[in-house]
């Protein structure tokens, strides 16, 4: 830690934005393992009555898809960091 604070100040990084984005992507892995529990019980529910409910299946695909935006932004932004 004191020596990512010391690289991070020597490169001109603020270690609060780093603190921030790798914050940030923890929320989404938690968020993207709700979204999986969601889409494992859609199955589910589609292989026991052979049917899906469309505007649950919609809802969980966007919000996986704007997980995925989010993930792709901040993983940018911290890599970009280094």
């Amino acid at each position: 830690m004191l020596l990512d604070s010391g690289l991070a100040v020597a490169a001109g990084e603020r270690i609060a934005s780093r603190r921030e984005e790798a914050g940030e992507l923890l929320k989404l892995r938690r968020l993207i393992a709700n979204i999986a529990g969601n889409v494992n019980q859609i199955a589910a529910k589609a292989n026991a009555d052979k049917g899906v409910d469309d505007d649950r299946l919609a809802g969980a695909l966007g919000v996986a898809r704007s997980a995925v935006e989010r993930v792709s932004a901040a993983a940018d932004r911290l890599v970009a960091g280094l």
